[in-house]
């Protein structure tokens, strides 16, 4: 990936990350781009949580996934 693009990505998932709470966008070392979840249980694991939780990640990829690839695709 190219310079100008991997900033692009880098600038692209910070916003989302800004916005998002569940879950965090972030590039390792490597430059892959990762999607770290956070989920917090307080007393015992509801299968409703889980389910919520898959949703908003499965919404957030349908709108946002073409983006970010077309953003890394370019730079190879």
């Amino acid at each position: 990936m190219s310079e100008e693009n991997q900033l692009e990505l880098l600038t692209r998932v910070n916003e989302e990350s800004s916005g998002y709470k569940p879950f965090k966008l972030y590039m390792n070392k490597e430059g892959d781009l990762l999607l770290d979840v956070c989920l917090v249980i307080e007393e015992e694991l509801k299968g409703d949580t889980i389910y919520t939780m898959f949703s908003l990640i499965i919404d957030y990829l349908n709108a946002n996934y073409r983006h970010l690839m077309k953003v890394i695709w370019q730079g190879e």
